[in-house]
């Protein structure tokens, strides 16, 4: 018999708490005990992994299935937790500072929407449940919250109707930023192409042409059609015991009665072989050529500076109750389209008609999989070719089958996989494992089959062995099917600009149609809105923990100091599953004058290594590894004024192939093929043809990249290794002629051969004693040299522009603001303050920058690495007035005006993040960062009593001299520049230029 001393009475057959339990199996490769359960009264599933795991999670997903693109699941999403019957406050914002959560979120999909959260405490996992049930099932959905974050109509200034019309709301806003990507639009053309007969044709986030159609009546309507217990998936994971979590839920939910689900079809046969056409707007800039630097012929050459089109060849693939054939095809489009040098991809680059790959592959998040293959920047005119090129290439494969140890090195890559404790998206490792098992689960499949993926490998392994196994699925998934579109997206000139106009035709129609009684009405609703966001709320249904009941001290991260290879290294003996990870610095100087081109290292995965082909590289890492990662830190240590710059190596590879990780890193690292110009070429055209997409996805990072430059002493080096300047630099570089290779050559070999590298290891005991022992016999011995100044730079003030304002123009929808202040140290006895006055300013940030500015998000963060706290807002519809915001904010802590709660819950919110859990590996890297930066346990444990001991008059004291007595701010901006055009800067000096040239 399996048992379970947490859950010794639960067994199949028998009820508990008003739920049947249907199933209890062992799943030997989580160590866990899976059970899965029905609600008796309302037929609600729940399935739950019993387990060793301090990070516990709940999770409860509903198919909601959009009829149309006006958002209305993804606004009911965010209005859910700001109020429920028994708990009438703005749950999301008030749990900060009153839990102890490793991860708290709400997520809309295509087909559903989900509400998960995980902690380590047992009696915060039990508020956090109590208020997330009575939230989903009972919201209050006040109209103040549907016009908070949805939509609504106001006056510029709410309160003047002599001002112009706009709409306002936090996902109307989030989707226009969405929205402005390309990708972002691709993706939706490639789905209404693939299901125009199902939910995922519509914008479930919202299109916002469309969200301002949605009514109050038709938002309360979509939660009583989808939010009831009969259309819900439970999934919980961790150590606690599963009949109080049962009992809770069951009493919520069993007053529901018994309802069936929400179906989510299944797609007919549409028209074979077809095409479609899309477009995305795109600004007015000439879509000419501008001149380029001199070529290797000594002619001018010129680039193409137009948005590019984006075409891709689409097949509708299998029914996810299908979990074998949906793992086979996954397994098969990993080995066509993996990477670069993947046989499908690479025919396509060598193919000649675009230089990058269009942002595309095996979709396996809906109720049918699709694939997806294509080009980025491809010409129109071409479309014919690369429906040639894809099928010529398939029918190829089909016929002379594919490499076998290109089958093999596949088959090791979903092995580690599968071993791995990750945080797919971000997520805690268990709710990872849900998450990205629900569609196969709320789609009518076997939740228990697929959390044993190890099964399903062997299956796979054994399917693989046969004869003609892959040729045969590309006939019958590909060749041979006829649900085939291709799709193609192409710039529309103007279209930004007309979008602008129809939305001001738009305003001023509607404006038109007010009368005085009607303006009147909208002045106060803007005025109960801003007193709703404002109001006093009871917080005594609200649980509080108390600061000074948790533990003084640090978390210790044990770690073993030794020398390995002629190096410093640090072990660290953690249950890894098997796997061991390597962590590797080398000192980079700081002179150097490539070092603004160290992240273009992280190429050397994609080249070819000593006598191995592209091809053979990529293959053996895919096999032997997790993967390469290769970049740079930069930082200043703790109680140095020197700048530490290093370059990083890290993998991750299962114990039996740890022998073949080393020879592949090896040749990697002492032997690449940074010679092989053609290669260089293609990747750099390719990351310049991504330019753009890639400045709109960070564009908040490259905002406070820009402001902390002026204010930080390293800031300068980061802004050209990471920030705009380095954007610039990648926009104008050229590969011909050897010169990036040999570049890179130089900057590779002097971090290897300087002295002070720094090894870490993170594994179990007998794998780690093992691993030394491969890397003491082949890693190359440091070259013997005297100590020198390496990866260090002086801590020379920054630069400041007193009030100024730098605006950044890019192509993204809504202003990503950010505000820097020069820092201390983070063994500074004011250092523990600031992160506690970051933690401080998270309400008031969000009541005046989200709730009432109508911004995606606000933050306000000390930054240790870089000595500068930054405050910050993106997808913001305003500039001077976030601008404002802020210095209201910073006067509020300088005055004290906080009470004791405020700083009980920022205290709880700063322990909350430093004592989120780690997995084994985190554990190992957090050990090898602190050491690398000087942090050892005395001054984390300094750090952690003085921020439990600050008093308000602390804060305010440390916040008059930094924000008030200090220098002044750097400001910076990236928006678009009809933002800047609209009124948003008001008066503000400010200085523009583009990101991007052309």
């Amino acid at each position: 018999m399996i048992r379970d001393p947490r859950n010794p009475d639960a067994q199949p057959g028998e009820a508990l708490h008003g739920y049947s339990i249907l199933r209890r199996e062992k799943v030997s490769h989580l160590r866990a005990l899976y059970y899965e359960l029905e609600h008796e009264a309302t037929g609600a599933r729940h399935a739950h992994l019993s387990l060793d795991q301090d990070e516990n999670v709940f999770l409860v997903s509903f198919r909601t299935v959009p009829g149309d693109s006006t958002g209305v699941a993804h606004i009911l999403e965010h209005t859910i937790l700001e109020g429920s019957q028994s708990f009438p406050v703005k749950m999301f914002a008030r749990l900060t500072g009153r839990s102890l959560n490793s991860f708290i979120n709400a997520m809309t999909a295509s087909d559903r929407t989900s509400y998960p959260f995980a902690t380590t405490s047992e009696e915060d996992y039990h508020n956090l449940l109590t208020r997330y049930l009575d939230a989903v099932y009972h919201p209050l959905l006040r109209s103040e919250s549907f016009l908070q974050e949805g939509w609504r109509l106001e006056f510029e200034d709410p309160g003047d109707e002599s001002t112009p019309l706009v709409f306002r709301g936090v996902v109307y806003n989030e989707m226009k930023a969405a929205l402005s990507r390309p990708e972002r639009r691709f993706h939706r053309a490639i789905l209404r192409a693939l299901f125009p007969d199902l939910c995922y044709a519509h914008e479930s986030g919202g299109d916002p042409r469309e969200i301002p159609r949605l009514s109050e009546e038709d938002w309360r309507g979509f939660h009583r059609r989808h939010y009831y217990p009969g259309n819900s998936w439970t999934y919980t994971f961790g150590c606690f015991p599963l009949a109080p979590i049962l009992e809770r839920i069951d009493g919520v939910i069993a007053p529901f009665g018994r309802r069936e689900a929400r179906r989510l079809g299944r797609q007919d046969r549409t028209e074979a072989c077809r095409r479609e056409l899309a477009s995305y707007p795109a600004g007015t800039e000439s879509p000419g050529r501008e001149a380029g630097e001199d070529g290797p012929s000594g002619e001018r050459e010129t680039r193409d500076t137009q948005p590019p089109c984006m075409a891709a060849v689409c097949w509708r693939l299998n029914h996810q109750t299908d979990l074998l054939a949906s793992l086979e095809l996954g397994f098969l489009f990993e080995i066509l389209a993996g990477g670069l040098s993947a046989p499908l991809n690479r025919a396509l680059l060598d193919g000649g008609l675009a230089p990058a790959l269009a942002p595309v592959g095996f979709e396996s998040q809906n109720v049918m999989t699709s694939f997806s293959v294509g080009l980025k920047g491809l010409k129109p005119e071409s479309l014919d070719d690369l429906e040639r090129l894809v099928l010529r290439t398939l029918d190829r494969l089909a016929r002379e089958g594919v490499d076998p140890a290109l089958v093999q090195a596949g088959l090791d890559r979903f092995e580690l996989e599968i071993r791995e404790q990750s945080r797919i998206g971000g997520m805690p490792y268990g709710l990872g494992l849900g998450y990205f098992a629900l569609p196969h689960w709320m789609a009518g499949g076997d939740l228990l089959r697929s959390l044993r993926n190890d099964a399903l490998l062997a299956e796979l392994r054994e399917r693989a062995e046969r004869p003609g196994f892959l040729s045969g699925l590309i006939r019958r998934w590909l060749l041979e099917n006829d649900q085939r579109v291709t799709v193609l997206l192409s710039p529309d000139r103007g279209g930004l600009e007309r979008m602008d106009e129809e939305l001001t035709g738009e305003l001023r129609r509607l404006r038109g149609d007010l009368n005085p009684e009607k303006c009147r009405e909208i002045v106060d609703r803007a005025g109960s809105l801003e007193r709703y966001r404002r109001r006093a709320e009871d917080l005594d249904c609200m649980p509080v923990l108390h600061p000074e009941r948790q533990p003084r001290e640090a978390r210790r991260l044990p770690s073993e100091r030794t020398r390995l290879a002629g190096r410093t290294a640090l072990l660290h003996d953690q249950p890894t599953n098997g796997l061991c990870h390597l962590r590797m610095a080398f000192p980079l100087d700081p002179a150097h004058p490539d070092l603004p081109l160290v992240d273009l290292l992280g190429w050397l995965p994609r080249l070819g290594a000593g006598d191995l082909s592209v091809e053979e590289t990529e293959r053996r890492i895919k096999s032997a590894t997790s993967g390469i990662g290769v970049g740079s830190f930069h930082c200043l240590p703790c109680g140095n004024s020197q700048g530490l710059h290093m370059l990083n190596v890290d993998t991750a590879c299962l114990w039996r192939r740890s022998e073949d990780c080393l020879e592949i890193l090896t040749e990697l690292l002492y032997h690449p093929r940074l010679d092989d110009e053609r290669r260089l070429t293609e990747l750099l055209r390719m990351r310049q043809t991504n330019l753009r997409s890639q400045v709109v996805g960070s564009a908040l990072h490259l905002a406070v990249n820009d402001a902390v430059s002026r204010v930080s002493p390293i800031g300068a080096c980061l802004r050209k290794v990471e920030g705009i300047s380095f954007v610039q630099r990648v926009q104008r570089l050229r590969s011909e002629g050897g010169e990036l290779g040999q570049a890179l050559g130089r900057l590779l070999r002097e971090a290897l051969d300087a002295p002070g590298a720094i090894f870490g290891l993170t594994g179990e005991t007998e794998n780690l004693r093992r691993f030394r022992e491969l890397i003491e016999g082949r890693w190359p011995a440091p070259l013997e040299e005297a100590e020198r100044a390496v990866g260090t730079t002086s801590g020379a003030q920054a630069v400041r522009e007193a009030g100024s304002l730098r605006a950044w123009i890019a192509d993204v929808d809504g202003a990503f603001v950010a505000e820097a202040f020069p820092a201390p140290s983070c063994g500074h006895p004011q250092a523990p303050l600031l992160y506690l006055l970051g933690m401080l300013m998270i309400r008031p940030l969000y009541e005046r920058i989200r709730a009432a500015g109508g911004a995606y998000g606000s933050r306000a963060a000390y930054d240790w690495s870089s000595r500068s706290f930054s405050m910050l807002s993106w997808r913001d519809p305003r500039i001077a007035g976030t601008l404002e915001d802020f210095a209201a904010v910073r006067a509020w802590c300088a005055e004290a005006a906080f009470g004791e709660e405020d700083l009980r819950g920022a205290k709880i919110e700063a322990l909350r993040r430093l004592d989120a859990p780690l997995l084994p590996q985190e554990l190992g890297a957090q050990s090898f960062s602190n050491y690398l930066i000087g942090r050892d346990q005395e001054m984390r444990d300094r750090f952690r009593a003085a921020l439990l001991d600050a008093g308000p008059e602390d804060l305010a004291r440390c916040a008059v001299e930094f924000f008030d007595s200090g220098p002044a701010a750097s400001r910076s901006v990236v928006c678009a520049e009809r933002q800047l055009d609209n009124g948003a800067l008001e008066g503000l000096d400010c200085l523009r230029e583009r990101v991007l040239e052309g």
